[in-house]
């Protein structure tokens, strides 16, 4: 299982969300959000009378609304309570998650975003995915929801003790100040601000190890590697701009075209009698396709229309019909074809001129007669 429960110890399982959400583009795998929901519902399934709690601890920039809804989801759905802790960074959709929590804390150092959806050129889904995330701000801070949407708006940065005067949080977790002793000796000194250096020196290897440079790389080398790659992006972000804009005009195109052929498929059935002019506004506002209509359309039996009124008067023009053979008349109007021999046999005598006496509906095979 791809899990991300660290581990389960006295009654409570912890969750760890200490990468972006989701997987962003140059950024490597982040926190899937479908393995953390599962993780949660299994949690549920398999664990309801061993656990009394689940803490999700976070320390992410955020990243994809869509992975982040499945573990929102998770956690309000949950029957084992969910904690959540900011164990520092909460930003755009981390901060989501993060007031979603049964009780929710944050470390003293911690820092907080909240801001609008972005990505994409949909100003209407971006504004709709916005007021949503909006919603869950205001049912699960002490804010209303114009303050969320104003808050959201500005891109609003909070540190912990905002947070929590504002309700985003339950309780401001203090931390331990570890610092050497005035009198401490050289060795206590060194191995305070080793560890201190040790941690720099690991993050940085980890920068350069990304841009593919050097561990021992000079600051300027890896500020022009970052601008390069800054300028890749962009250059990528352009491309995939243009490509979208213009796979949208092909598929407008595509559509349009589409409607054309419908439109004329569904007019040629009304021509034909296999749809009512009243019904045909429901096919072509239909979501089949149009092969599947044609093949819907092709199974239709043209409407019976009587050619003689009730009084067996003389027959009634039927637009269309001038024409049509006998074989036409027994194909797609057999009743019709039967009210015309017995109510106008001129036309019927007619209609049968010029078939070879095989062929004659008069024809009797066995006696070689007419009957």
């Amino acid at each position: 299982m791809n899990t991300k429960i660290t581990n389960i110890s006295n009654g409570t399982a912890t969750i760890l969300l200490y990468k972006h959400i989701g997987d962003i583009d140059g950024m490597g795998m982040g926190v899937n959000g479908a393995w953390v929901a599962e993780d949660i519902q299994m949690l549920n399934e398999f664990y309801k009378e061993e656990i009394t709690a689940i803490n999700i601890r976070i320390n992410s920039i955020g990243g994809s609304v869509q992975e982040g809804l499945s573990i929102v989801s998770a956690i309000l759905n949950s029957e084992i309570p969910c904690n959540t802790y900011i164990d520092g960074m909460a930003y755009s959709m981390a901060g989501v998650i993060a007031i979603c929590g049964q009780k929710k804390y944050m470390a003293d150092y911690g820092t907080f975003m909240m801001h609008n959806a972005n990505g994409g050129d949909n100003e209407e889904v971006l504004m709709l995915i916005t007021n949503s995330l909006a919603k869950l701000f205001e049912r699960n801070t002490n804010l209303t929801l114009d303050k969320c949407k104003d808050l959201m708006n500005k891109e609003t940065w909070m540190t912990a003790d905002e947070c929590k005067m504002l309700g985003i949080v339950d309780e401001v977790i203090e931390t331990k100040k570890v610092k050497p002793a005035m009198n401490a000796s050289v060795r206590e000194l060194y191995a305070v601000y080793n560890k201190v250096i040790t941690k720099t020196q690991i993050k940085m290897n980890k920068l350069t190890d990304l841009l593919k440079l050097s561990n021992e790389a000079s600051e300027e080398a890896i500020i022009e590697a970052v601008t390069a790659k800054d300028a890749k992006i962009a250059e990528l972000e352009a491309s995939i701009e243009s490509a979208t804009a213009e796979l949208n005009a092909l598929k407008e195109a595509n559509d349009a075209a589409e409607q054309e052929v419908k439109a004329e498929l569904i007019e040629n059935a009304v021509k034909e009698g296999k749809i009512d002019v009243a019904t045909k506004e429901i096919y072509l506002t239909s979501n089949k396709s149009n092969a599947e209509l044609k093949d819907l359309i092709g199974k239709l039996k043209p409407a019976y229309t009587p050619i003689f009124d009730n009084k067996g008067n003389a027959p009634q023009a039927v637009a269309g019909r001038e024409n049509w053979t006998f074989n036409d008349w027994s194909k797609n109007d057999p009743k019709g074809l039967a009210e015309m021999k017995e109510n106008d046999s001129v036309s019927f005598e007619n209609l049968i001129k010029g078939l070879p006496s095989n062929l004659s509906p008069n024809y009797n095979p066995a006696t070689d007669k007419k009957f």
